[in-house]
């Protein structure tokens, strides 16, 4: 074997190991779960996990709160360098598993799944009180209010053309409502792009169908049965019924009424 057929030999090589190297994505807004999914699938003992991880997670913030309010060429470039990011960790990963726990990423996994071969996806759903009510105590989730235009269209925060001209002033559990709605819509539109690439869980299910859910997540990632999940609390299914109030529970329901739960 020469040197040039040594080299490309090599190549292919690097490029079948990349290959079958898989790139797990999670799913969802804020305060629905997603930290919970995340750990739950890294506790595989295959699984390389990141939560969160700021040299992931903040650009990908970054892109999914601007995506509807700046230019296009700027968005492909940011959405350039973060699937440049992805695939240097998938480079440098010694496991053939790799999650990433950045769940704003939910409004370009179309790009992802075109850009990174081998890219899987995992969303989360959760009932809309919950995530509300949750959203409320957060002042990280209520700061996008102060920091985002309120009279813009903007999937982020589930302000639309409809919407845009009232948003500003709706109370702020009717704006989270709006947000899950449109995290949910999406959610739900990618069930028939990702397809096969893609498993979708109900927050109150995965809690309370502990071992049929992860037996699902085994068969979908193909691999054996071995997580490690921490104590679930499904007495924490109803806390937001301590929380939120009469006239806050129908402003939820005036957003999401029509759209049944998952």
């Amino acid at each position: 074997m020469n040197k040039y057929d040594g080299f490309m030999a090599k190549k292919t090589k690097l490029k079948s190991i990349k290959a079958m190297k898989k790139l797990i994505f999670v799913l969802g807004t804020g305060r629905s779960g997603t930290h919970l999914l995340g750990r739950t699938i890294s506790s595989h003992p295959l699984i390389e996990g990141h939560i969160e991880d700021p040299e992931y997670f903040h650009p990908a913030v970054n892109i999914a709160v601007k995506q509807d309010i700046s230019y296009n060429f700027y968005n492909r470039i940011q959405k350039y360098r973060l699937v440049k990011k992805y695939k240097q960790l998938l480079k440098k990963s010694a496991g053939e598993y790799i999650l990433d726990k950045t769940h704003p990423v939910i409004w370009y996994a179309e790009y992802l799944m075109k850009k990174i071969p081998g890219s899987l996806f995992v969303g989360i759903i959760r009932n809309p009180y919950q995530t509300v009510s949750s959203m409320l105590n957060h002042s990280g989730v209520l700061e996008w209010y102060a920091k985002l235009p309120q009279d813009k269209p903007n999937r982020f925060l589930g302000i639309t053309e409809e919407n845009k001209s009232f948003f500003k002033d709706l109370p702020l559990e009717t704006k989270c409502a709006y947000r899950w709605l449109s995290h949910k819509r999406e959610l739900q539109r990618l069930q028939g792009v990702l397809k096969d690439r893609y498993v979708l869980f109900d927050y109150d299910n995965f809690l309370e169908n502990l071992n049929e859910n992860l037996e699902k997540l085994s068969q979908f990632l193909k691999i054996s049965n071995q997580f490690n999940p921490e104590h679930l609390k499904t007495e924490s299914l109803d806390k937001w019924k301590t929380f939120l109030n009469g006239v806050q529970i129908r402003n939820i329901d005036s957003v999401t009424q029509e759209i049944p739960v998952a």
